[in-house]
């Protein structure tokens, strides 16, 4: 049996305050930023860098029989509706995703899959996974074992990652939920390495139970962001994309 992954696996060490984008240091009972004093907890071995944000409670967080629903019998439905299913997203992934550094970032990974896939893809003590809700994070952790995957409890829209630290950014299903997806790309923009790739996929008309962000709302955040786009590619009311930061 593999050992649980770890924060601290993750090389370069890229972990910043979300307010003064410092760069964290270790102290006892978790991490501090040496520019304005703030200190963040490492509780059961999960950096909590969005500790007054509400843990909001989604399918992913739930109790074993939700999740195995969730995963089981609403995501099946979703991906026979929109056609594209878990080789399809993978395959994109492994065309798309080219990292500009070695730490690689998955925004809102649920139940984890796209953050394996990465690991699988790239080899173990790479991939960082963030989610808002701790129990996603803990159950994933958990599905993940012997993957190499770190976890941290992070708000997407104040990304805990020095500026220009981060070799790749993917977010699948995420930016239709959030409130104001142009701020995620703003700071996917912010910590992308010259080079780096912005890959994800996102509802760009609503589906049962979702809602939905347009082409041409992400494509104005992406330039305003400073990306470039490389590729598009749609299924029934979803969108999978990939920009990069220019070098």
């Amino acid at each position: 049996m593999g050992r649980r992954p770890s924060w601290d696996d993750v090389a370069p060490a890229s972990l910043a305050c979300p307010t003064c984008r410092l760069p964290l240091v270790g102290a006892v009972g978790g991490l501090t930023c040496p520019g304005c004093a703030r200190a963040y907890p490492v509780s059961d071995g999960l950096p909590d860098l969005a500790p007054d944000v509400p843990d909001p409670r989604v399918p992913e967080g739930g109790g074993p029989l939700r999740r195995w629903l969730h995963r089981r019998a609403w995501q099946p439905a979703v991906r026979r509706w929109t056609g594209i299913d878990e080789a399809v997203e993978a395959g994109f992934l492994a065309r798309h995703v080219r990292p500009a550094a070695p730490l690689v970032v998955e925004l809102g990974c649920g139940l984890g899959r796209e953050a394996r896939v990465l690991a699988g893809l790239l080899g173990p003590g790479r991939v960082v996974a963030l989610d808002l809700s701790r129990a996603a994070l803990l159950a994933t952790r958990a599905d993940s074992v012997g993957h190499g995957v770190a976890f941290v409890r992070a708000d997407a829209a104040r990304l805990p990652f020095v500026d220009a630290s981060v070799g790749a950014v993917n977010t699948f299903g995420m930016l239709h939920h959030v409130p104001d997806p142009t701020a995620v790309v703003a700071e996917v923009g912010r910590v992308l390495a010259p080079g780096g790739t912005f890959t994800g996929q996102v509802a760009v008309s609503p589906l049962p139970g979702l809602g939905a962000w347009s082409a041409g709302g992400l494509a104005r955040a992406c330039r305003a962001a400073g990306l470039v786009p490389t590729v598009h590619e749609g299924g029934r009311g979803i969108l999978m994309f990939a920009w990069c930061r220019p070098t």
